[in-house]
């Protein structure tokens, strides 16, 4: 049997009899206790007045959104990120941009970054957002010449170019670096690029107190 029961207040029978369920307002449920309005309901808005105790948050399909420890830390559902490095040599010729085939990753969420002769990140179903990227490379000899650093994109379907760029001279073993912000959609791409004004072949990619070739992005949101 269906049957509706219409009340304003459903208050505890017991003790002051402060606490219940007001549905005295239209359109809203207040949830309270000490006399005090805990929760507040409408069509709109969901009002919470004090502190609210939960070790996780979902969201409508169930799935982990943030999860904060017994210490306060808090853990985010799902991180997006890649830290790819070259740990073999690479031939760089004098003159043009030419692509890093990083070939190991240390962070490589979703599988979202390819190894080798093409190497790349591309940008994840769901990963669309703003992502912070740094690139990090050395040449591999003293000698004096200028030096160049690449960051190129491609949106999906579209065709790349080159959105960040530094120039050095080489002296001893020079870094060079890019750091840069951008926003990327679903399938869209990045690429590491280098150059050298030597005249003639140079080498990058090797281990010295860590990778001396690094490319790093991280969906920051």
């Amino acid at each position: 049997m269906t049957s509706t029961l219409n009340v304003d207040k459903i208050m505890n029978v017991s003790g002051d009899q402060d606490s219940g369920v007001d549905l005295q307002t239209n359109d809203q449920v207040k949830l309270k206790t000490a006399n005090t309005d805990r929760i507040t309901v409408t069509d709109a808005t969901t009002t919470v007045a004090n502190a609210l105790a939960v070790d996780t948050i979902k969201n409508t399909s169930g799935v982990s959104m943030l999860t904060a420890n017994a210490q306060g830390f808090l853990t985010q559902g799902k991180r997006l990120a890649f830290l790819a490095t070259k740990t073999n040599n690479q031939t760089i010729a004098h003159g043009s941009h030419q692509l890093v085939q990083f070939n190991a990753t240390e962070i490589n969420d979703e599988s979202a970054f390819t190894t080798g002769s093409s190497a790349k990140f591309t940008v994840p179903t769901g990963g669309a957002g703003l992502y912070w990227i740094h690139t990090h490379y050395r040449y591999e000899t003293g000698n004096a010449f200028t030096v160049g650093s690449f960051l190129y994109y491609t949106p999906s379907g579209g065709t790349e170019s080159s959105i960040a760029s530094t120039y050095n001279n080489n002296v001893y073993y020079t870094g060079i670096d890019i750091t840069f912000l951008k926003v990327l959609a679903v399938g869209d791409q990045l690429q590491m690029k280098v150059s050298q004004g030597s005249g003639s072949n140079k080498t990058i990619g090797n281990n010295d107190a860590g990778p001396t070739v690094r490319f790093i992005g991280y969906r920051i949101g």
